[in-house]
């Protein structure tokens, strides 16, 4: 469901029939990964898909849409 370099750390938690991914950029450079299918970033409400672009030490959660 989503594909990151090794700098960046990526862990699946479940919590019911949701899925979330905690994904954290330990470089001080900017690195892409690649959602497979649609998420939600539960920090902005924004919708995501494809490649997208962390900035240095960023953290996202994502909530999993089926």
């Amino acid at each position: 469901m989503l594909e990151a370099p090794q700098e960046v750390e990526v862990i699946q938690r479940v919590k019911g029939n949701k899925k979330y991914f905690f994904v954290l950029n330990y470089m001080g450079s900017e690195q892409k990964i690649v959602l497979k299918k649609q998420m939600r970033s539960l920090y902005d409400n924004v919708i995501a898909n494809g490649e997208i672009c962390m900035k240095p030490y960023e953290t996202i959660v994502y909530e999993v849409l089926e």
